[in-house]
């Protein structure tokens, strides 16, 4: 591998190595989706021995990086909410979806009013919560 490998998005996994990484390293997984139904290694899972990690960046704070974690986490639990709620129509499911939906207003307002872009809060710039995260989508809009 060469170095710049490290800090290439080619490739299947949408991240670079450096970030995998970093998130494996803090997480216990590459993808915060996955986040509770990951484990760790079985002793006959052996690493490869020739694997090395990359070197931490000298300096680095990786409180940096707490914001866009916790943006992209809370992307993906509001959108597992909006599944099971949608599935379920159960007065609980419901209100988990809509507690997360307002936890996702309120950082999107909360990084405007610090001037904070959304990229940096993980949360796609292009979003609206309203018509977005909807339980049930208005008409002409997909599902999804």
């Amino acid at each position: 591998m060469h170095e710049d490998d490290a800090a290439s998005l080619e490739g299947p996994n949408g991240m670079t190595l450096a970030e995998g990484q970093r998130l494996y390293r803090r997480y216990g997984t590459s993808v915060l989706h996955a986040l509770g139904k990951v484990r760790s290694p079985a002793a006959e899972e052996p690493r490869d021995p020739d694997w090395l990690p990359l070197p931490r960046p000298a300096g680095e704070d990786e409180s940096q990086y707490f914001l866009s974690d916790l943006g992209e986490l809370l992307m993906h639990r509001t959108e597992e909410a909006r599944e099971a709620a949608r599935s379920t129509r159960s007065d609980l499911d419901i209100g988990r979806f809509e507690g997360l939906r307002d936890a996702v207003s309120l950082l999107i307002q909360q990084a405007r009013g610090f001037g904070i872009p959304r990229a940096k809060v993980g949360i796609d710039p292009q979003l609206i919560v309203d018509r977005d995260l909807r339980l049930d989508p208005p008409p002409g809009y997909f599902a999804g």
